[in-house]
């Protein structure tokens, strides 16, 4: 049976983040929840972040931790992470997420849209896993369906 890995996510919200330490088999080990502070700007922000990582970090130690995820909403270049303009947070508009990220913990980090990162995991861990066809649709408000 092949070693599991893990790695951080990150939820990141306009009102609140949500962070957790996974496995490869999709099993959440830890979580923490802070508030995101996304009206006081991407420094604020990033300071949560680093809060919520901080605080589930413990429970990766000592295990295969591949790195951080990051599902952030608005439009999101892959390439250093950059998240431009998320609705509900104010002064972001082309913000080096990523980078940041990487900086402060030395861990590889990638960041995606928050709903690409949904669809995503509906279709390896949810409703979607048995289905070779898959469709997700996300609302305004983070709310998603999946169809097969």
């Amino acid at each position: 049976m092949p070693q599991l890995q893990y790695a951080i996510g990150v939820d990141l919200g306009g009102t609140t983040i949500k962070t957790g330490v996974v496995n490869s088999a999709g099993k959440i080990i830890a979580q923490s929840k802070f508030p995101s502070f996304g009206d006081q700007g991407p420094k604020a922000v990033i300071m949560q972040i680093r809060k919520s990582i901080e605080a589930v970090l413990p429970h990766a130690k000592g295990k295969n931790l591949r790195g951080i995820g990051i599902g952030s909403p608005g439009i999101v270049d892959e390439k250093g992470g950059i998240v431009k303009d998320p609705p509900n947070f104010a002064d972001w508009h082309n913000v080096a997420l990523g980078n940041a990220v990487t900086r402060i913990f030395r861990l590889n980090t990638k960041v995606e849209n928050d709903a690409n990162v949904a669809a995503i995991a509906e279709a390896k861990f949810g409703a979607g896993k048995r289905h070779p066809n898959f469709f997700s649709l996300f609302g305004e408000r983070g709310s998603a369906a999946g169809l097969s």
